[in-house]
């Protein structure tokens, strides 16, 4: 868990804001301070900026829906085309259940 929470996890300069005292004595001489985001660290060359990660998950997601739509619409329309195609078998199954009357308990 420690590696996922490093990767999805930002951080932020505490020394940016105006901290009063109170409110130091609550970071206990904490440096930095943790987010949810893929942003880059304030010491890299491009501070706060979006790291490539973003963009492979929105990639990946949307691929991922993509995916997932087409394949729903090819399991409906290949079940559809197989009940239309074998409709006599669905009557004579129904047929066959109706002139039996078994009851399971």
């Amino acid at each position: 868990m420690k590696g996922y929470t490093d990767f999805t996890l930002s951080y932020m300069d505490v020394a940016r804001f105006n901290v009063s005292e109170e409110d130091k004595k609550l970071l206990k001489g904490a440096e930095y301070c943790r987010y949810f985001g893929y942003r880059e660290p304030p010491n890299s060359t491009k501070p706060y900026a979006l790291t490539s990660a973003v963009w492979h998950i929105v990639v990946a997601r949307f691929i991922f829906a993509i995916v997932f739509i087409v394949s729903v619409y090819l399991i409906i329309e290949k079940s559809l085309q197989y009940c239309h195609s074998t409709p006599h078998l669905f009557s004579e199954w129904s047929r066959q259940c109706s002139s039996k009357s078994v009851f399971l308990l």
